[in-house]
């Protein structure tokens, strides 16, 4: 009986971001057998597809300041050392969903040790955001690059990023698209398009004819809600019936959520904001199909699975310049504006334009078209087949 090669995957956690993607490809690729190692806990509570070595460990940050006044860094301080160990020790191929700090590192020299084939999965912003990274993360990230055997970009800026920023040859690279979900996240909303958005409204408490924007996201300083609040006084002087929600966990122990409330009062919105804390799927579901317009003012973002679900559910898109997803899920004139980050002004202007209901159904429209076009889960398993027997095949050579 041929034993299947094993791949190991190494991940952050068994959130959807990484669960999606390890689904797919433990179902569909059944000539391999798959495993993920995550660097943290909890373990899920649902049933998964395939196996997993359980973390109950939580990741600690460290976090230094860019004197440029772009986005400050943050790194894992975890080293996660017997994660790794048994990753290297139990796979034939290695996979990195994602390039975590200090744990990748070790992995990438221990397989290299080991002379395990390695793949990393990459997801980062766009060359010109990537190269204003601080060095202290760019320089082992290009180790880790220069040694892996195959690099999956998982977005179209990722391939662009690879190439020019960390000089990993082409035929080196594969694409396949990150679909975070979405198709999971369709069917949830399959269960609410038959109502009306003033019916969603009615359920969630909010005014007929109000002008509904919306934010989701981790509570932290790279999502740039306190910029948002800052363009949110200028919408409600010229359209006092507005109303901004904001969903997400607060992420930060000193409580960032705290501070963005303080912001709200001392603004004078404190009726016309909502923070509305972590939602389930369904809970996101009806609140995006009650609002009129998603807006992502991101400091820094790779592909945001957030952009995907609000254009699934048909809303005009706003997001920065610095976002993987710019131009391409969200497109300026399009189905959206894309504006500079850190640019209140710019912000409003977008935000502004959006209030037009006759231009906001024709840029909805587009978004559900856009993002419906990266769905393509088929094509994802072809992507990740083939990095896995480039991989393979290149220690068969050597």
């Amino acid at each position: 009986m041929k034993i299947k090669p094993s791949v190991g995957v190494l991940c952050f956690d068994l959130t959807i971001a990484s669960t999606s993607v390890l689904s797919l490809l433990s179902q569909k690729l059944t000539e391999y057998t798959f495993k993920a190692f995550p660097l943290f806990g909890p373990p899920p509570k649902e049933v998964l597809p395939f196996a997993y070595r359980p973390s109950h460990a939580v990741g600690k940050g460290l976090a230094f300041a860019r004197l440029d006044g772009h986005a400050p860094e943050v790194m894992l301080r975890n080293v996660g050392w017997s994660v790794v160990s048994d990753l290297v020790a139990e796979s034939d191929v290695i996979m990195l969903l994602g390039i975590q700090a200090l744990p990748a590192f070790l992995t990438t020299v221990l397989a290299r040790l080991f002379s395990k084939p390695l793949i990393t999965v990459n997801q980062t912003m766009q060359p010109f955001a990537e190269r204003r990274r601080s060095l202290l993360v760019r320089l082992p990230k290009s180790v880790v690059l220069k040694l892996s055997t195959v690099c999956v970009a998982m977005t179209p800026p990722s391939s662009a990023t690879l190439s020019e920023i960390y000089h990993v040859p082409q035929d080196r690279i594969v694409f396949a698209l990150y679909e975070g979900g979405a198709v999971d996240f369709a069917s949830v909303l399959e269960l609410f398009e038959t109502q009306s958005k003033q019916a969603h409204r009615l359920t969630l408490g909010i005014e007929r004819d109000s002008y509904v924007i919306a934010f989701v996201g981790t509570l932290v300083y790279l999502k740039g809600v306190d910029l948002l609040l800052r363009a949110f006084v200028r919408i409600m002087q010229e359209y006092p019936d507005s109303l901004l929600l904001i969903i997400g966990p607060d992420g930060t122990t000193a409580g960032k959520r705290a501070e963005l409330e303080s912001q709200v009062e001392e603004l004078g919105l404190s009726h016309h904001v909502r923070f509305l804390g972590s939602c389930s799927r369904e809970q996101l579901a009806q609140i995006y199909l009650a609002s009129d317009v998603f807006v992502l003012p991101t400091r820094k973002d790779m592909w945001p699975k957030v952009l995907v679900e609000a254009g699934l559910a048909g809303l005009p898109l706003v997001t920065t310049d610095v976002c993987g997803a710019a131009g391409y899920v969200v497109r300026t004139g399009e189905n959206g504006y894309v504006v500079p980050s850190d640019n209140v002004p710019a912000l409003t202007r977008a935000l502004l334009q959006l209030k037009d209901p006759a231009l906001r159904l024709k840029m909805g429209q587009a978004s559900k078209q856009i993002v419906q076009g990266y769905i393509k889960p088929a094509k994802d398993v072809e992507g990740y087949n083939r990095a896995i027997q480039l991989a393979l095949s290149s220690y068969r050579r050597s």
